[in-house]
């Protein structure tokens, strides 16, 4: 069975973080992960994605949050997902395992630093 996973990433603008992060996709078989503080600019976000998730289906929160700082990725043939709700700093998700249609509750949140 594939791995789940958060990665507080710090940005994915450059591409040898992106190889880094599809040789752990791979070495640790994940097959379903939360991305923290990406800081990649919406302009970019499709490219990087479809660069790092190739043949995945993901889900980002840049339409409330220009930064876009949480993105869910997930290899279909393993996981249907389905997003419950999105805000600033939260991803909410209700998962369904493939293998065994067991289903489980996942959520992935950015705490902002404001003064």
């Amino acid at each position: 069975m594939a791995r789940i996973c958060s990665w507080n990433i710090r940005g994915l603008n450059w591409p040898n973080k992106q190889e880094d992060i599809k040789l752990f996709l791979h070495e640790k078989n994940i097959g379903f992960i939360g991305l923290l503080e990406t800081k990649v600019k919406e302009r970019n976000v499709e490219k990087v994605a479809q660069n790092i998730f190739h043949g995945w289906k993901w889900h980002h929160n840049f339409n409330l949050n220009t930064k876009g700082r949480i993105w869910v990725a997930w290899k279909p043939s393993l996981y249907n997902v389905q997003i419950l709700s999105t805000g600033e700093q939260y991803i909410h998700c209700q998962v369904t395992m493939m293998h065994d249609m067991r289903k489980f509750f996942i959520t992935y949140v950015y705490g902002a630093n404001q003064e």
